[in-house]
């Protein structure tokens, strides 16, 4: 399959946009190979995938400890009212549980990949649960008057980051919120009642509407997507550059490493802050396509220019074959062996907020334009 890039003039970063067979994308990279094997580009490259995704089906699931266990070792905190409803010069990250998290800076408030569900499944009567819920107050939180949420983020449609029932919550008490979405998940937010949303490709920029000094541009990542009503990559998926007046932030959604990241770095970078995940990634012989390990983690961070990274993607749904605290050990190893700052990129507890103060920084020319 020819891969198609997209090069500006004078531009020298690399800026490939996802090949597109028909309805069904692929990442336009050559050593991709997709992990289903429905969205495989050959019968041999299939066959090889179904076999792989049947042996990780067999193999066992880590036990999860009991609840008293992790309220001690994981522990679930309740949401600081007071810190989050206050303004903030700098970037404050709450990270709410999976790839959930609550991103507030340059007077916008927004929410990546909203995922409240006690399953991550078509249904709630069956499919992986959570092992860690949601802040126990998140709700009274979202519920008070005083919260704003100006925009929600939307990385790709796989159960564990597109929740129907979140949606639709979400949308009833926040209608004027703007919903920045993948290409081909327009029609799906719409029969949710989602009114204001924004359908993306890789490298498009949108500015948000209630905050015209906000830019969203949509990035690539190494994935795929899947649900029972869209079939195999029928949507696309990516991560996410919001670019503010005085600060930029990256969700890098859900992904395996590539050399892409280097080029989102180069074309939006540096960033205050990221939300990178840091687990679901054994085994590694089935899982490296679609989700980074800690080490490819850190080197995500570093890719992209990242000041401060914070942990996502780890401790709540049971999906893969590391312990439940294994991500964690495992990023402390790579951020010692990798960053001069090891507090460069933090791991938070379930509704912990983190406010990254301003810092002075000099914007590289070439990224004046974006602003």
């Amino acid at each position: 399959m020819e891969t198609k890039l997209s090069k500006d003039a004078g531009n020298k970063t690399w800026k490939p946009a996802p090949n597109k067979t028909g309805s069904t994308y692929s990442c336009p990279w050559t050593d991709w190979v997709s992990p289903n094997p429905l969205g495989a580009s050959s019968w041999s490259i299939g066959w090889k995938s179904f076999t792989a995704m049947g042996k990780w089906l067999l193999d066992k699931r880590p036990t999860i400890p009991r609840t008293q266990e992790l309220d001690r070792r994981l522990p679930i905190l309740p949401i600081d009212f007071h810190t989050v409803l206050q303004p903030t010069d700098g970037v404050r990250v709450t990270w709410i549980g999976h790839a959930t998290s609550l991103v507030q800076f340059d007077g916008i408030n927004l929410l990546t990949d909203p995922m409240f569900s006690e399953r991550a499944a078509p249904t709630q009567v069956m499919g992986p649960p959570r092992y860690r819920l949601v802040p126990p107050n998140l709700w009274n939180l979202l519920n008070t008057p005083e919260m704003k949420i100006h925009a929600v983020l939307i990385s790709h449609n796989h159960y564990d980051h597109l929740d129907s029932d979140s949606v639709i919550e979400l949308n009833s008490r926040f209608p004027e919120a703007w919903w920045f979405v993948p290409e081909g998940l327009d029609c799906w937010f719409k029969e949710k009642g989602c009114k204001n949303t924004k359908e993306m490709t890789w490298w498009q920029e949108q500015e948000l509407p209630t905050h015209r000094h906000i830019k969203m541009a949509f990035t690539p990542a190494q994935h795929w997507c899947q649900r029972l009503s869209t079939g195999v990559n029928h949507v696309l998926w990516g991560s996410w550059a919001v670019i503010g007046p005085k600060h930029r932030f990256f969700f890098a959604g859900d992904t395996g490493y590539c050399d892409v990241f280097k080029s989102i770095g180069e074309e939006y970078g540096p960033f205050d802050v990221a939300t990178i995940p840091i687990g679901c990634y054994e085994p590694r012989w089935y899982m490296c396509p679609q989700h980074v390990n800690p080490e490819e983690a850190v080197k995500i961070h570093m890719d992209i220019r990242a000041k401060q990274s914070v942990a996502i993607h780890w401790g709540t749904f049971n999906l893969s074959n590391e312990e439940y605290d294994q991500p964690v050990k495992d990023l402390h190893e790579a951020r010692a062996k990798k960053l001069a700052d090891a507090t460069s990129f933090i791991v938070l507890k379930h509704g912990q907020t983190k406010t990254f103060p301003s810092e002075d920084k000099q914007i590289p020319r070439r990224m004046e334009a974006h602003l």
